[in-house]
């Protein structure tokens, strides 16, 4: 997905304050040697070949050698000598000490000019990683198992099916460059297949349109939650299909990825608003009965941009005036029963975010040609105007480690993002 340019200091402030791993193999890009793995079930070869040997789990280089040379067993200082290795024999090697090649076993050899020690390339450590170190599997559900129990705190189907929606867009990236492979080629599963499955979306990062919507009823379905999956031959897509409160509604979580967070244009919506939205030609999914389901209702189709949400409802901001966006409907939708109640009015601004932190909501106004952050509480009364100083163009709002930021552009043109 593309990123919005001022984001960048978002993103290295990231950075900063999350570093990667010293350890080049734990950012291994470990997902070309299973990109042949369609689902999640489908065998890769575990094995690593060096120059026509098997690269073993461990082994850090290899020993041939040139003349008759000695075996020692080595235990503390004392060398005890075991046997002369011959001309020509080949030998994994496991560890060293000075002047020392191991062999296993406590067996070592000198190293001399009667042998020649060669080390794999750093592609060749990589690959060992992936096929011997990190099980796919197991990596898959350490991505999920943070998720689910988070999601599990939530008292409602409708705050899970929240929490798991935003969490994931953070996620998952569409691949873009594999979507224009598979336009070039016309080979429908494109360059990683991988990216189809719930695998690619979680422990690679990468999705397709039915990777992301794998991701998100996987999830779904371990809280418990009824989903399905819709599919549209002519889009050559798919997306998910949520059971609320009696009820079936829309989710395409694709097209809720917009960058860094998540949109809800298409979260939550009947047949009818999906449709508006771009989508057409699924067939299905279907109940027991063989009819087809349908989303008819319409309680969230009015959500956008401008929402949202604490632990209880959520806030849902909509514009009287379409052309103009400077007038908002603000209405609350239980999370228990689904109620909608209308809030507050909202007039003579341009709202251009909104977010709940600790008990109150902040919004990010233009009014008069410059932008404010402002706090209210949560049946839209003001408490206080926060707009830092400097007359900066402020872009949103966002949480990282249970703190609010901002992020903004200086009058000067430069980027960057500040604690509130």
């Amino acid at each position: 997905m593309k990123k919005l340019t001022v984001l960048f200091g978002l993103l290295f402030f990231i950075y900063l304050l999350n570093p990667p791993a010293a350890d080049a193999t734990e950012n291994a890009d470990c997902v070309k040697y299973y990109k042949r793995a369609q689902w999640m079930d489908s065998p890769i070869e575990q094995v690593v070949w060096w120059n026509g040997a098997i690269l073993k789990e461990g082994q850090i280089g290899r020993l041939t050698v040139l003349k008759n040379t000695p075996l020692y067993k080595v235990t503390g200082s004392t060398k005890t000598f075991v046997r002369t290795l011959k001309k020509g024999d080949f030998y994994r090697i496991y560890a060293f000490k000075p002047g020392l090649l191991s062999v296993g076993g406590g067996l070592y050899v000198e190293r001399n000019e009667a042998v020649i020690y060669e080390t794999p390339s750093k592609a060749k450590l990589e690959e060992c990683y992936c096929k011997y170190k990190l099980n796919i599997y197991d990596e898959l559900e350490k991505k999920k198992a943070p998720i689910i129990k988070e999601a599990k705190l939530k008292k409602t189907d409708l705050a899970k099916i929240l929490y798991v929606h935003d969490t994931l867009v953070t996620m998952i990236e569409y691949d873009e460059e594999g979507y224009a492979e598979i336009i070039r080629t016309n080979i429908p599963w494109g360059p990683y297949p991988v990216y189809h499955t719930t695998l690619g979306a979680l422990v690679f990062g990468k999705a397709y349109c039915d990777g992301y919507t794998n991701a998100l009823n996987d999830i779904l379905r371990e809280l418990g939650i009824t989903v399905f999956q819709v599919t549209s031959r002519p889009m050559a897509h798919s997306w998910s299909m949520v059971k609320l409160n009696g009820q079936y509604y829309h989710i395409d979580l694709t097209w809720a990825d917009i960058g860094d967070e998540a949109s809800y244009y298409n979260l939550l919506k009947s047949d009818e608003a999906i449709k508006a939205a771009g989508h057409y030609g699924w067939d299905g999914p279907f109940a027991e009965d063989g009819k087809q389901i349908k989303a008819t209702s319409t309680i969230f189709n009015s959500l956008g941009q401008n929402i949202t949400y604490d632990d209880n409802q959520m806030y849902v901001f909509t514009p009287t005036n379409s052309e103009e966006r400077n007038n908002y409907l603000i209405n609350t939708i239980s999370f228990a029963s689904l109620e909608t109640k209308q809030l507050a009015v909202l007039n003579n601004t341009e709202l251009k975010d909104i977010i709940y932190h600790k008990g109150a909501i902040y919004t990010i106004e233009r009014k008069e040609g410059s932008d404010r952050i402002l706090k209210y509480t949560t049946t839209m009364k003001l408490l206080e105007d926060i707009t830092p100083p400097g007359g900066l163009n402020i872009h949103r709002l966002f949480h990282l480690n249970g703190e609010l930021y901002h992020t903004y552009v200086s009058s000067e043109g430069k980027e960057g993002v500040r604690k509130l």
